[in-house]
């Protein structure tokens, strides 16, 4: 059995007498935010807490040492930013006022995540565990050894060929639509929150409870511009759907085949038409432009309804599009 405390707390590999990881470069003496777990900390008997890899509105994420399994991992904690508070003994202060807003959303943080864990979605990051204590609740994730799909592209000359593009993306549908059909809605996909594995194959990570991506929710909201669909800002008054998925999914696909961000939802209200360079368009399939056009409608009315139909219309549909003489082509 490893012993934890040889191990390097910024990537988990042993390290023994070092001080300084000759891996990552992780210092032993550094200490997490005062906000965050300490590191070393164990949670739930199990995990050892190393440093904080990212925070959101929703929560900390953490890489992690599971003792069970002697693997690495990463750990989510449900810490939504601006309503909670750490107690000296390590467990979460909510305020009286905030906690009604803070068991609303654990209860979706947890419903969502223990949904997931009962699932095999081939494109998803796989949930491990999830479990309350310390007053919140943890969600344990597989250590994906991945970069983000924009790195990727930017190693390999910032676009993909359509072919390319189709043998990578298209097995996201189906791990997007078996979420939709129970009821989860990622409403952050983008090239950041696309991962591709050392194994060359497409992940989906970065989902989250609905309000960290809606706006006049109660916590602290983050939305990607070019990706986030139109409802998510509030404008329409319109609710998520599945076709905010199908949003993020086509501007995904859009930077992916094209190399560049559609302008933000808001923008976009008096004038939708996407304009792409003659040299992309006349390479690309006309179904795959009418399905790109048909998927980043403003309006969701107008949208593309669901993720299984944008799969149609990629894989089967086809309608004629601007004349390749052009000097751009407009998707409208």
């Amino acid at each position: 059995m490893i012993n934890p405390d040889i191990l390097c707390m910024g990537c988990m590999n042993p390290m023994g007498d070092e001080k300084v990881c000759p891996i990552c470069g992780y210092d032993m003496t550094s200490r997490n935010n005062p906000q965050a777990l300490p590191v070393k900390m164990v949670v739930n008997n199990r995990y050892v807490i190393g440093k904080v890899l990212s925070v959101t509105g929703e929560g900390i994420t953490y890489i992690a040492w599971d003792k069970g399994t002697e693997t690495v991992v990463k750990i989510k904690e449900y810490y939504p930013r601006g309503i909670v508070e750490r107690n000296p003994d390590t467990s979460v202060f909510i305020p009286i006022d905030k906690r009604y807003v803070y068991n609303q959303n654990l209860l979706e943080f947890l419903e969502i995540n223990n949904t997931l864990k009962n699932q095999s979605l081939a494109s998803l990051q796989e949930v491990v565990d999830v479990f309350e204590t310390n007053g919140t609740a943890y969600v344990v994730y597989q250590n994906l050894q991945c970069i983000t799909l924009e790195d990727f592209l930017q190693r390999n000359g910032g676009t993909l060929k359509w072919e390319q593009a189709r043998a990578l993306l298209l097995p996201l549908i189906d791990t997007i639509k078996a979420m939709n059909d129970i009821g989860v809605i990622h409403k952050g996909i983008s090239p950041q929150s696309i991962v591709v594995g050392r194994d060359g194959k497409l992940r989906i990570t970065d989902y989250s409870i609905s309000k960290l991506r809606m706006a006049n929710g109660d916590i602290e909201m983050e939305l990607t511009d070019g990706y986030s669909a139109i409802e998510q800002y509030g404008v329409l008054n319109i609710p998520e759907g599945d076709y905010t998925d199908v949003y993020g999914f086509c501007a995904t696909l859009f930077r992916v085949l094209i190399g560049k961000d559609i302008p933000k939802a808001t923008l976009r209200l008096e004038d939708e038409r996407l304009s792409i360079p003659s040299s992309f368009a006349s390479e690309l399939p006309r179904h795959v432009l009418t399905a790109l056009a048909n998927g980043l409608k403003v309006k969701p009315n107008d949208r593309t309804q669901d993720i299984e139909s944008l799969k149609n219309e990629l894989v089967y549909g086809e309608i004629a599009y601007a004349d390749e003489d052009d000097e751009d082509d407009d998707v409208n």
